[in-house]
């Protein structure tokens, strides 16, 4: 949280650069700082890594998300009704739905 302060900060007050390159240069010190913040806490990831990480989470939420939306829609269809909730399948059950 304190990197995206810092981003809402240096928004607030005007950056030298263009929104463009501001952007990245955002993205690219929130990385930065949560590195260190990993470093500092033993935990040996760097930026990388670590966004690397977030991109994958983010990937198999939206995955999920997809999936309960459309069991959500099936409740309507008579022909797929028993369609099971994504957390109580089993883990081969989820894995072949990923």
């Amino acid at each position: 949280m304190t990197a995206k302060r810092l981003e809402d900060e240096c928004r607030a007050n005007g950056c030298n650069s263009s929104f463009g390159s501001a952007t990245v240069c955002f993205a690219e010190q929130r990385w930065k700082w949560v590195e260190n913040y990993c470093w500092n806490n033993a935990c040996l990831r760097n930026q990388n890594q670590c966004n690397d990480k977030w991109d994958n989470l983010l990937h198999d939420y939206k995955k999920v998300c997809n999936y309960e939306a459309r069991s959500m829609v099936s409740v309507v269809d008579s022909a797929v009704r028993d369609r099971p909730f994504y957390w109580a399948m089993e883990w081969h059950q989820w894995n072949s739905k990923r």
